[in-house]
């Protein structure tokens, strides 16, 4: 199947309208989860929702692309191009959601009465924050390579082999940590 004149033109013209269609859907849904998110005493719920707003209009115009993708017709390289990168898109969105989550996780840590109980290990809230926030980048660098079609063996290998060489390497630094910290 080859491509069609209609279809070059269709497809920037789809992504455009699912993009435009997924900030006003974002805009709606965004209020509507204030409103409940206004409703709780919490206040680490407002902090979430705060944090997650922005990638809300991208999840919306992914899933309008995803139910827009049948109708193109594309052939099927093209086709499957289109859908690992979709894929990939919802990978994205999940790991950048979870980023931002980390920090609303480490706010909350460091305002509970155990953060005020224990000041000195309040200092490592931050630190565990940055370590989660690595530890996110290289799953989620794993993940998208992987959806992508890219062979990530000898990169799971090296990140493997490259963390306990910095284990064996930190082991004093961290043995004096959990010291502290115990």
């Amino acid at each position: 199947m080859s491509w069609h004149h209609w279809q070059v033109f269709a497809l920037p013209a789809i992504i455009g309208a699912a993009l435009c269609a997924g900030w006003l859907l974002g805009k709606v849904s965004s209020l509507a989860v204030r409103h409940l998110v206004q409703r709780t005493q919490a206040t680490w719920d407002d902090a979430l929702y705060n944090r997650l707003n922005g990638p809300l209009t991208f999840v919306w115009a992914l899933l309008l692309l995803l139910l827009a993708q049948p109708f193109l017709a594309l052939p099927k390289s093209i086709d499957a191009v289109f859908s690992k990168v979709l894929r990939s898109g919802f990978f994205v969105l999940f790991f950048f959601s979870l980023l931002r989550s980390i920090d609303v996780l480490a706010a909350i840590y460091a305002n509970s009465a155990w953060s005020k109980l224990h000041p000195a290990s309040r200092a490592l809230i931050p630190l565990g924050s940055r370590i989660g926030k690595v530890v996110i980048v290289a799953v989620a660098s794993v993940a998208v390579l992987a959806e992508l079609g890219y062979p990530v063996g000898s990169l799971i290998t090296g990140l493997g082999i490259g963390g306990l060489a910095l284990a064996l390497a930190a082991q004093k630094t961290v043995e004096n940590l959990f010291g502290a910290f115990s």
